[in-house]
């Protein structure tokens, strides 16, 4: 995409939700809950049964009972206990919050599109996002995930725009490279001072505010 869009291609703006929109509970408290590193924590969890999770291949309950890795010996925290965490911790990344109320006063629809469960209910509700998006593609509805080229066509068809005319924002380069793979443009997320500098540049936001 070049610095400016004098031919107003973009025509909707996606952002990624977990280190974009809020801040990810797993990595941020997690593991003082825990007492385990995330190193520890990722040697010890299932392999796949978060993937599942967000695929909608498993539902929560089947999740939390899975949530080891088979045949541990030592202690380990309730993964009841974890979840639990995880639900309360929901809060927006730095300037987020401010950033998402001067895009919403612009003209431009504003969507997530996000690799998440079904507890995106349960963001949605703590942090009022409804206020802020006109729509969520999640990963646990489409069956797809960033960067599989299908989670982006699936926003294209919820939207009903070519991938062209959607921006994608998102803090993983692997998934601003699967979206330039299917023609959507995309900025790689960072913090939201250097966002609002790009959205700026571009004529998608007014400066100043």
């Amino acid at each position: 995409m070049s610095e400016a869009d004098p031919a107003g291609t973009v025509r909707l703006i996606a952002f990624d939700l977990m280190d974009t929109v809020v801040v990810d509970p797993f990595f941020a408290v997690v593991p003082g809950v825990t007492g385990m590193s995330i190193e520890e924590l990722f040697a010890v969890v299932h392999p796949s049964a978060w993937l599942e999770f967000e695929r909608g291949q498993i539902d929560e309950e089947t999740f939390i009972r899975r949530f080891y890795r088979p045949g541990l010996a030592r202690p380990l925290p309730a993964p009841e206990q974890i979840v639990r965490t995880v639900l309360d911790s929901y809060r927006f990344v730095a300037g987020m919050e401010r950033l998402l109320g001067r895009l919403r006063r612009g003209t431009l629809p504003l969507y997530v599109l996000s690799n998440y469960t079904v507890w995106i209910e349960r963001v949605r509700e703590d942090l009022d996002l409804d206020r802020f998006f006109d729509d969520f593609v999640i990963s646990f509805q489409t069956g797809a995930r960033k960067p599989e080229p299908e989670a982006y066509r699936a926003l294209s068809r919820r939207a009903g725009l070519a991938p062209e005319r959607c921006l994608l924002i998102d803090d993983r380069r692997a998934n601003v490279e699967g979206a330039a793979a299917v023609g959507m443009p995309a900025l790689r997320f960072r913090h939201v001072r250097q966002l609002e500098q790009q959205l700026v540049s571009r004529g998608l936001l007014a400066a100043g505010e």
